[in-house]
């Protein structure tokens, strides 16, 4: 998503949560299999994700940005 230019950078959070939240047990390989894996969350929050040329909320251009809402 990020590699194709159709979503800001500013849009994404990354979050490494390794052994504290296994889905799986660790002591086998299937285990193991498991939990390499990768989740991604759409959480919309107002203002995070901005396209060139628009204002956030306030009316105030963002470094060249704006809300894609608007």
């Amino acid at each position: 998503m990020r590699d194709t230019g159709d979503v800001p950078e500013s849009c994404f959070a990354v979050q490494g949560y390794g052994a504290s939240r296994p889905v799986a047990s660790n002591e086998t390989p299937e285990g193991r299999a498991q939990n390499r894996r990768v989740e991604i969350s759409l959480v919309p929050q107002k203002d995070a994700c901005l396209a060139p040329g628009t204002a956030n909320t306030s009316g105030a251009e963002t470094n060249g940005l704006k809300s894609e809402t608007e």
